[in-house]
């Protein structure tokens, strides 16, 4: 199969990261500060989360760079041809008059906990921030500026308000369709679907008797979802609006 076959360096890029990475996500906005990618058919943006016991963690936004800028940067050398064949089956390409690229970490930020999960604001619109959220201990939203160097923070959704602690999510998802709404799930057997405009939570559910593993919005809805869970079950719930925004 193609998979035994494969050479270990058949991946199109590599990205050495200083830790052990748990979670990544695709950008759909090309960076301004990104060269075009040869040999792929969108943005080559990424964002990456550690996994390490411990109370502090790491994200990282990682991106196409040329590689002369990138040596000139670190002090390394630049690695000779740049970019390997996609597959090992595949003939090789003519060669291109470009310049060699490579990933390379643009900006990063401490995080709380491993991220659990990360996620892009799901719009190509450069009108709109350029936003990632992550969950973990809480549902996290940052602003990512990669010509800076920086990710900030813009809000830490917590369901427990009157708790310093809190049950770990375990995933999320942010609707396509409506861009305000991203729902997470967590190891309490519950569900929330957040307001990103005011930060708030519009409803929040029993979903599973045990821990719910993972959710997603159906495709072009910001009202259904369906759900997964420790209990063995797969769960869909559409929202009422004539009854205050309340799952079913």
């Amino acid at each position: 199969t193609i998979m035994d076959e494969a050479p270990e360096d058949s991946a199109a890029y590599s990205y050495e990261a200083p830790f052990t990475v748990y979670s990544l996500a695709w950008s759909v906005r090309q960076s301004l500060t990104t060269p075009e990618p040869p040999s792929t058919s969108g943005p080559l943006r990424l964002a990456i989360g550690s996994f390490v016991e411990d109370f502090t963690n790491t994200m990282q936004v990682i991106e196409l760079k040329d590689a002369a800028l990138v040596s000139s940067l670190s002090g390394e050398a630049v690695p000779e041809g740049g970019v390997s064949s996609v597959w090992s089956l595949m003939p090789p390409p003519p060669p291109a008059p470009q310049r060699c690229s490579v990933l390379a970490c643009s900006c990063e930020v401490e995080h709380p906990y491993p991220p659990t999960k990360l996620q892009w604001l799901p719009s190509a619109d450069t009108n709109l921030p350029d936003l990632l959220a992550s969950c973990g201990d809480h549902l996290r939203i940052w602003e990512v500026d990669c010509g800076a160097g920086k990710i900030e923070s813009k809000g830490v959704l917590r369901t427990a308000t009157q708790s310093k602690f809190c049950a770990p999510l375990t995933s999320m998802d942010w609707s396509e369709i409506d861009v305000t709404t991203i729902a997470t799930s967590s190891i309490d057997t519950t569900v929330t679907v957040w307001n990103l405009d005011t930060q708030q939570a519009k409803a929040r559910l029993v979903a599973h008797e045990k821990e719910v593993y993972d959710i997603r919005f159906m495709k072009d809805s910001a009202t259904v979802f369906g759900t997964c869970g420790a209990d063995g079950s797969v769960r869909v719930f559409v929202c009422n609006p004539s009854s205050n925004s309340k799952y079913t």
